[in-house]
């Protein structure tokens, strides 16, 4: 059986840890074996090259220590007629290339020597040698073990060559353990992993060419059924409604940036329907040009259900409050307007309870981005602002002071226009004055685009600025000054940008929103 320089088994294992430098030369006469090694270490001095003219020991040395290549030395020349009928598989040490078969099947064996026949090096290769180097049979002894002084500069000579295909194995071994590890890495994360990694062609029947994971899990289908093409990933498993979407924003996602994630559902194979997120990316095509794509899929049905019951209890939670606190605010009114001396008490009183009013509807578009897989789409950021800054106007007659704003078009959610109108209603609420200061600047890069707007005051106190930004865990008596920054936050953050926040020279404040740029 070929003995191939492949993939390591639990008994050769290799890594980038496993130096592949010594080479062990094999030959029945020790005078020409000692010769060749120190030919060897001459050429390549990077190499420790060892002769061994017994197979048991070489067999041992095999087992026990690291060795990256063997070299069998044969002279066929040296055949007499008697010999000639001798087993191949002797000629070759047999015994050598069983033990590296088994114990060593990375490690690569040359045939190295003169007149080796045809016959002789299939019998070779069949029985586990990686190669073979013929030295012409015309050739000197001594040439034939290392080169002479009258070797020409720019001549090839069979030590030369012979130690030019060792460095070529090693450099193919290295190569295989850098891509062994990578694989081993990669199948152990996705042996871990709650859903499945793929690589797939671009066409809308999605066919598999690669599945690690839970697959059976997930689908009811197994990894074979879904590579072999026995079960279409878009005709059997994707939930018919949702085909032509998953085609749409797949084909989109892939044109403008490269890289898509979504949530749609699938039909398992006893016809459950389950909710699934996907993120992927485009790789390099098929060799028939076709488009291909590589990702995970994860199941996201309890997530999903979790998520239809708190939109539920908002909805309960929100409804039975506003109803309550809009009897107890008549109440008030009416004590406001029919008793003397509590003025300042009564409009205390109806302040908070506006207030509680405003968080109660602030509740649910949090809800909202928490719950629904959102996909990003495109945002022209000048018209987005422009249209927030018309609703801060109409809602309290408030009208920004500078605007310096860049045509850019970003990758968010839909709600990045409700983010720049909690910002600027912060902005216009919270200064206190009739005419406040608000100052609005776009900053464009190739990557990203920083709104800045700035207020003057009074600042966010650092905790909520720290929690905000992730800098800082929220401690259990920390309720935050309101819901606004958050929900500008977690719109934000699900775009795929960042919030900061600055102090101006004169104590006000300065909130950016980062998002990443769509050329």
């Amino acid at each position: 059986m070929s003995r191939l320089t492949g993939p390591a088994t639990e008994s050769d294992p290799i890594s980038d840890d496993d130096p592949v430098t010594r080479v062990i030369v094999h030959d029945r006469e020790p005078g020409a074996g000692d010769d060749l090694a120190a030919a060897l270490e001459e050429q390549r001095p990077d190499l420790s090259v060892d002769f061994e003219a017994s197979p048991e020991t070489v067999c041992e040395r095999l087992r026990s220590e690291s060795v990256g290549c063997i070299v069998l030395v044969f002279d066929g020349s040296e055949q007499t007629d008697a010999s000639a009928s001798t087993s191949t598989d002797d000629l070759v040490s047999s015994t050598v290339l069983e033990a590296a078969s088994e114990d060593r099947p990375a490690v690569p064996v040359v045939l190295y020597g003169r007149a080796i026949s045809s016959g002789v090096a299939a019998t070779a290769i069949e029985n586990g040698v990686t190669d073979v180097q013929r030295v012409p049979a015309g050739e000197s002894a001594d040439r034939f073990l290392h080169d002479g002084e009258d070797t020409a500069a720019d001549e090839v000579t069979p030590i030369g060559e012979l130690a030019s295909r060792i460095a070529s194995h090693l450099e193919h071994r290295q190569q295989v353990a850098t891509t062994v590890d990578e694989r081993d890495r990669l199948e152990s994360i996705a042996a871990r992993f709650p859903g499945i990694v793929y690589r797939c062609r671009a066409t809308t029947e999605w066919p598999m060419e690669y599945v690690t994971g839970e697959a059976e899990r997930l689908t009811g289908y197994t990894t074979a059924e879904l590579v072999s093409g026995a079960v279409s990933w878009g005709s059997d498993v994707i939930y018919p409604d949702d085909r032509e979407r998953v085609a749409d924003v797949i084909f989109e996602e892939l044109e403008s940036t490269g890289t898509f994630e979504f949530t749609y559902r699938i039909t398992t194979a006893d016809g459950t329907t389950k909710w699934v997120w996907e993120r992927g990316r485009q790789i390099e095509p098929a060799p028939d040009a076709t488009p291909r794509l590589q990702g995970f899929i994860i199941d996201v049905t309890d997530r999903r259900e979790r998520a239809d019951q708190l939109q539920v209890i908002s909805h309960l939670l929100r409804h039975n409050l506003r109803n309550d606190m809009t009897v107890v605010r008549g109440y008030t009114s009416m004590i406001a307007e029919e008793s003397v001396g509590f003025e300042e008490e009564t409009m205390a009183m109806l302040d908070r309870i506006d207030g509680l009013l405003t968080t109660v509807d602030k509740t649910q578009p949090i809800v909202d981005v928490l719950t629904t897989p959102h996909d990003r789409e495109y945002v022209a950021i000048d018209s987005a602002i422009e249209r927030a800054i018309a609703i801060v106007e109409s809602r309290h007659d408030v009208t920004p002071t500078a605007v310096t704003i860049e045509s850019a078009t970003v990758a968010a959610i839909p709600e990045l226009e409700r983010a720049f109108v909690e910002v600027l209603e912060n902005a216009a609420i919270h200064t206190g004055d009739e005419a406040p200061w608000i100052a609005i600047r776009t900053t464009v890069t190739d990557e990203t685009v920083d709104v800045a707007i700035a207020d003057e005051g009074p600042v966010i106190p650092d905790m909520e600025r720290d929690v905000l930004t992730g800098e800082r865990t929220p401690e259990p008596l920390f309720h935050g000054t309101g819901l606004g920054l958050w929900l500008v936050e977690l719109i934000v953050r699900r775009s795929g940008g960042s919030l900061a926040f600055d102090e101006t020279a004169d104590g006000g404040n300065v909130v950016t929103l980062t998002l990443p740029r769509l050329e």
